[in-house]
C-alpha cells in the first residue's frame, strides 16, 4: 500500500526524496519510474475508484494512461503488483476494471454531449511488477488485454452473486477523549455504506 502511494505521488508530479523513504521501497519505485520512461506514459487518471453495476464489482484502478505500444499510442489500464508472478486472476481483475472504466467514460461523454474520438476508452490492460536489480532499474510487464472474454466475466459475476450474497453494512466509529486521569463516555457515530463510498471517492479527487 505504501509503495502504491509513493507511485501515485510520483505520477502526480511530487518530487520523491529517496533518502527519506524505506530502503525496500526505493528499487520498486525506480523500476516503476523506468517503466514510465520506457513506454512514454502520460497519466490520465491515478488511483481512481470505479464500479460496474452490470458485473456487480468495484475497485480502484492504479493508473489509466496513454502509452507507446507496437500499434502506436493507446489508452491502457495499468495495475501494479509487487510480487514476482502474474496470475490469471490478475487478468480477470484488469478485465473488470476496463469494462467499468469504459462504461463510466461512455456515460460521462454522452451526458456531456462530448462523445468524440478523444474519449479515453481503454483498449489495453497491463500488469507491471518491479524486478530486483544491481545497477539499472528493470521490471516485468505483461499485457492481459485478450486473456479474459466478456462471457467469462458475466459467468464469474453470476456465480459470485449466487454463492456469495453480500449486503453493505454501516460502520460505527467513536468520538471523544480518553486519558488516564479521566474518562469521557465515547459517542458512537454511524456511517452508511453510501457515505463511506462518497468519502473515499472525494479523497481521490
Amino acid at each position: 500500500t505504501e509503495i502504491h502511494a509513493l507511485m501515485a505521488d510520483y505520477i502526480n508530479g511530487t518530487t520523491i526524496d529517496l533518502d527519506t523513504i524505506p530502503t525496500d521501497y526505493v528499487k520498486p519505485l525506480l523500476s516503476f519510474a523506468q517503466f514510465m520512461h520506457d513506454y512514454g506514459v502520460t497519466p490520465l487518471a491515478v488511483e481512481v475508484p470505479v464500479v460496474s453495476t452490470m458485473y456487480g464489482v468495484a475497485g480502484t484502478i492504479d493508473l489509466v494512461c496513454s502509452l507507446n505500444t507496437p500499434r502506436g499510442r493507446e489508452i491502457a489500464i495499468v495495475d501494479f503488483k509487487t510480487g514476482a508472478n502474474f496470475y490469471r486472476d490478475h487478468a480477470v481483475q484488469l478485465a473488470y476494471y476496463r469494462e467499468a472504466w469504459n462504461a463510466y467514460v461512455i456515460s460521462t461523454y454522452q451526458r456531456e454531449a462530448l462523445m468524440t474520438e478523444g474519449a479515453p476508452i481503454a483498449t489495453r490492460v497491463y500488469n507491471v511488477a518491479p524486478k530486483d536489480f544491481r545497477k539499472e532499474p528493470t521490471y516485468s510487464i505483461k499485457e492481459q488485454s485478450d486473456v479474459v472474454t466478456l462471457d467469462e466475466l458475466l459467468q464469474r459475476s453470476a456465480l459470485y452473486a449466487l454463492t456469495s450474497p453480500t449486503k453493505p453494512r454501516a460502520r460505527t466509529s467513536y468520538t471523544g477523549t480518553l486519558t488516564r486521569e479521566g474518562y469521557t463516555t465515547p459517542h458512537p457515530k454511524t456511517t452508511t455504506p453510501e457515505e463511506l463510498v462518497i468519502t473515499k471517492y472525494e479523497a481521490t479527487v
